[in-house]
């Protein structure tokens, strides 16, 4: 099986490919916050749900041409920051990703194996594309239906041009008014 894998706009599968059993879809680490009082034998409060890190272990194998394709992924993967991390079954979204631990790489002859452990510091992925949904007057009224059909909350641009001096522009949600 060969996933193609893209890391800081590099395409990795020029230098390695992706082992049978790997899988991008790991969740995020939850960690509910529970109160635990005293005076109170069973249980204890909810406070709020959170999550951690993601981490995705990535084994790989490369062939041929060791040194120089060691070599040439080190660099790409000598990252001071998150940088983008795309998955060929998971094009419409990326991580915000960098590489943790040692790779874990063994050679023998003219093969190497490895495991890229990718921490994703924010646990989420993002999408690719911004996505737009355009307004229309329904009883006089400017009106726009948002769906996010993500896993977290989104934050929202709003861009209105104005073709004349016609007043101003509120906009309303269950969240409040701007």
């Amino acid at each position: 099986m060969s996933y193609s894998v893209f890391f800081n706009g590099y395409d990795l599968s020029e230098y390695l490919n992706v082992l049978v059993g790997f899988t991008p879809y790991i969740g995020a680490d939850w960690q509910p916050e529970i109160n635990n009082m005293d005076g109170i034998k069973n249980g204890g409060d909810f406070q709020y749900q959170k999550f951690g890190t993601k981490t995705i272990p990535m084994p790989f194998l490369m062939q041929n041409s060791l040194k120089e394709k060691y070599d040439s992924l080190q660099k790409i993967l000598n990252v001071s920051e998150p940088k983008r991390l795309i998955f060929g079954n998971q094009p419409d979204r990326y991580y915000l990703a960098v590489p943790s631990g040692n790779l874990n790489y063994e050679q023998l002859c003219a093969k190497g194996e490895g495991t890229i452990t990718w921490i994703i510091p924010d646990g989420r992925a993002h999408a690719c594309e911004e996505k737009i949904f355009p307004a229309a007057v329904e009883n006089g009224i400017l009106k726009a239906r948002i769906i996010n059909g993500g896993t977290g909350e989104t934050p929202i641009n709003y861009k209105i041009t104005m073709n004349d001096e016609n007043g101003y522009i509120g906009i309303v949600s269950q969240y409040g008014v701007i």
